[in-house]
């Protein structure tokens, strides 16, 4: 742990010491809380705190930037090769909606009472937008937003191996409550897989729901259909999760206070 808090301090710390200013320093914060109801997973949380540093612009607009963070993953059943958490440290290129980079994590599995200390190599993507209302729901709805979060990684160590993660989903903004609550309705598609260790990891499935948004916040309320290739095993079931994401820079941040 003194060892990571070093390396982040030095990611921080090595800004001020070029004669040019970097580009930003994003921080990131994303959490997720998560009920569903079965006795496959039961209660969840999972997320990350991470602070970087945008050093300079590559040809074609991408962007290099090194970073530190804290990452965990827990839930109350079937914990054994899913909860994890640890500091890490790493550098990436990020061009649009796409990053790829390499990291080194140090990982703490607890109930396996395990730790991994490995580098990784992965690569992420995110994107939302408004598709556009069809006809029939012009004048009626807000708009019809779809978005998508994925993850590739490669993990050098005997627990994970190589996986991926990810959501895709289509909604219908519907009509604002009050105090600026969005109240939008959605199908989705999640998964989680690796190739190691997969039994009560791996699972995949679509999911209909209604989402209240309001700032950095969301909540959804929903109907799963939940595969678990490995058990084998099949879940129907009602979930409920809350999410918080908030994305600043930090200089920013600081200037306008």
């Amino acid at each position: 742990m003194r060892r990571a808090a070093a390396v982040l301090a030095l990611l921080l710390s090595a800004a001020s010491a070029r004669a040019w200013q970097p580009l930003a320093y994003p921080f990131t914060d994303w959490n997720e809380f998560s009920s569903d109801f079965n006795k496959v997973q039961g209660d969840a949380s999972m997320g990350w705190v991470q602070q970087g540093v945008d050093w300079l612009k590559l040809p074609g607009g991408a962007v290099f930037d090194t970073f530190g963070g804290y990452y965990w993953m827990a839930r109350s059943d079937n914990q054994t090769y899913f909860n994890q958490n640890g500091p890490y440290a790493g550098a990436m290129i990020s061009r649009g909606a796409f990053n790829v980079g390499a990291q080194y994590y140090w990982e703490t599995f607890p109930v396996l009472r395990q730790y991994a200390r490995d580098p990784q190599l992965f690569g992420t993507w995110y994107k939302t937008v408004d598709l556009g209302l069809p006809a029939a729901l012009s004048g009626k709805a807000l708009g019809a937003p779809f978005s998508t979060w994925g993850r590739v990684q490669y993990d050098a160590n005997s627990i994970e191996g190589l996986g991926t993660m990810g959501w895709f989903q289509q909604g219908v903004d519907w009509f604002k409550l009050p105090g600026g609550v969005i109240f939008d309705t959605y199908g989705a598609f999640r998964w989680f897989e690796r190739s190691r260790n997969e039994k009560y990891y791996d699972e995949l499935g679509p999911a209909v729901g209604v989402e209240f948004t309001r700032g950095p916040l969301n909540l959804y309320v929903e109907y799963d259909w939940q595969r678990y290739p490995d058990i084998p095993q099949s879940v129907d079931g009602p979930q409920v999760f809350l999410t918080f994401y908030f994305s600043q820079d930090l200089a920013r941040l600081k200037a306008s206070l």
